[in-house]
């Protein structure tokens, strides 16, 4: 070989067809920093990426943000809200983002299932295409 070094790279936009608007007066965001190793432990971050639209929960202790779940017991079985855009991780601990925490969102869409009830006290909306 001559000594060439190939590496993948994830190379790509953020899909925002989970958002159930483009009016951005009725969205709101609130800016966390996600606990990357969370996203790793559950396989929510291929190549490093952790996607728009993945729904994340505040974690008790330390106030990061991990994966929704809903059968978590430390802060992250209460929705707070969706990633963004998508935050490339790589080689990272944990990285600043931006999550939707008022607003519709199409839940048919996301990436990862949300149950609805999840949605039940928070700012968020789950709606329907039509």
């Amino acid at each position: 070989m001559n000594g060439m070094v190939v590496r993948t790279t994830y190379i790509g936009q953020s899909d925002y067809s989970w958002l159930g608007t483009a009016n951005s007066k009725v969205l709101g965001f609130d800016s966390g920093e996600l606990d990357v190793g969370l996203f790793r432990d559950v396989g929510l971050s291929p190549h490093e990426v952790i996607l728009s639209g993945t729904p994340v929960g505040r974690v008790t202790r330390g106030g990061r943000l991990g994966p929704f779940d809903p059968e978590a017991s430390d802060g992250r079985e209460v929705l707070l809200g969706f990633v963004r855009g998508d935050e490339h991780v790589r080689g990272r601990d944990r990285a600043r983002c931006e999550v939707l925490v008022r607003g519709p969102v199409r839940a048919d869409r996301l990436r990862v299932p949300v149950p609805a009830e999840a949605f039940e006290g928070t700012g968020l909306l789950a709606v329907r295409d039509v």
